[in-house]
């Protein structure tokens, strides 16, 4: 409950130990479901994932009863969203839910809920988010466990932002006493609560605020060395500087940040950070990239592609909307299509073309052949469907990509 989760792993495993020379394969089961919850707050996504693989196998072989069997399909649920793997996650969600729900068992109701609203939410379908959270709400308030109202409140105000109704969203981050109490000192079980007052606050262009609460959920995440609080509240802080200004520093944070997600997977914090997130991505790639791993730059770049794919899929569904309501100004998907990522290289080749420097110049700043650059400038014609440099230059600060 206060997020401290190395020891809980120490003495989990030591138990754990115990259970397996005891041959206690039913004892094995309650000490892997612990395990896995404080790997995901660890931001051990792989190891979690591999254990959650033992804990289905463990349940399977023992035929043991729900609501334990509910467990698995909650922890696939957590970790598909955190890689942004939208279906698998709300399949995982309802399989939870549809388990659990005859038994009441709350912590497994309650966590399956958040990712499924989570989830409906990034996947743009808002009505069965709205849905799914009143069902939510109905059973916590059958249950009255207060624990939870704070996952509900947060969650309903990430749904206000999602239909664009900041003014409900704001007068509940006005009136809400969280915030307080995450400044004096973060309470694990609201983190989520929390990070939803951060985005509130940066749709409010309260800046500053927002940085002082990220400061305080950040200490509270190192202290415990709780990277996976950690990875999403950089990403939110690599957010707050862009808007800010704060580019540079915007950078800086980045760089923590891309180091920590890259071995785990993590893709859902760097797109629920929004735009500024992509636009300091893009920053990133116009930087020398030299001393970068190239793992790191890989990673980054599908990061970059799945913003690409997230604004593709944003406009087939407006478009497709459009035209099923007979707007004059409808275009089929079609004809707009979204653009095709850029590769690292080709970002630096096009911050370069933004600096006014010719191919003998990109070639030298680069270190790569006359005839390299030629190919890269002439890949980015094709994907900015522009005629020449200065088109594709303005091609690409409409597209936010400068």
């Amino acid at each position: 409950m206060a997020g401290n989760f190395p020891p809980m792993i120490s003495a989990i495993q030591k138990l754990r130990q115990r259970a397996r020379l005891e041959q206690d394969h039913s004892q094995e089961v309650h000490m892997l479901w612990g395990l896995i919850a404080a790997q995901i707050a660890l931001g051990q996504l792989q190891e979690a994932s591999t254990c959650c693989q033992e804990l289905q196998q463990l349940i399977t072989s023992l035929h043991i009863p729900a609501p334990l069997v509910a467990y698995p399909s909650l922890f696939q649920a957590q970790l598909a969203y955190a890689r942004n793997q939208l279906e698998v996650a709300q399949r995982a969600a309802l399989e939870a839910i549809q388990k659990a729900a005859p038994f009441q068992y709350m912590d497994i109701l309650m966590g399956a809920y958040e990712v499924l609203v989570h989830a409906s939410i990034a996947r743009g379908e808002l009505s069965k988010a709205l849905q799914v959270l009143n069902e939510m709400e109905g059973v916590n308030q059958a249950a009255d466990i207060p624990l939870f109202q704070p996952w509900i409140e947060g969650l309903r105000s990430s749904l206000w932002l999602a239909q664009g109704n900041l003014a409900s969203a704001a007068d509940w981050a006005e009136h809400t006493p969280y915030r307080q109490e995450a400044l004096t000192g973060s309470v694990y079980s609201r983190e989520g609560t929390y990070l939803t007052l951060v985005h509130v606050d940066l749709a409010q262009q309260k800046y500053q605020q927002a940085l002082q609460l990220l400061a305080a959920l950040l200490e509270s995440a190192e202290q415990v060395s709780r990277v996976g609080s950690m990875v999403s509240v950089l990403a939110l802080q690599v957010a707050a500087l862009q808007v800010l200004g704060s580019t540079q520093e915007a950078l800086l944070v980045l760089a923590r940040l891309l180091p920590l997600a890259e071995p785990e997977g993590y893709l859902r914090p760097f797109l629920d950070a929004g735009e500024p997130m992509q636009q300091v991505l893009q920053a990133w790639f116009c930087q020398e990239q030299e001393a970068v791993a190239p793992r790191l730059s890989t990673y980054a770049q599908t990061i970059f592609k799945a913003f690409a794919s997230e604004q593709r899929q944003s406009e087939m569904e407006t478009s497709a909307s459009l035209i099923s309501s007979g707007h004059p100004h409808a275009l089929s998907p079609s004809t707009e299509p979204g653009l095709e990522p850029l590769t690292p290289r080709e970002q630096e080749v096009l911050c370069l073309l933004a600096e006014g420097a010719t191919n003998q110049e990109i070639a030298e700043r680069l270190v790569i052949s006359l005839t390299t650059v030629k190919k890269h400038v002439s890949s980015l014609f094709l994907k900015l469907a522009a005629e020449n440099r200065t088109h594709a230059v303005a091609r690409a600060r409409e597209l936010a990509l400068l």
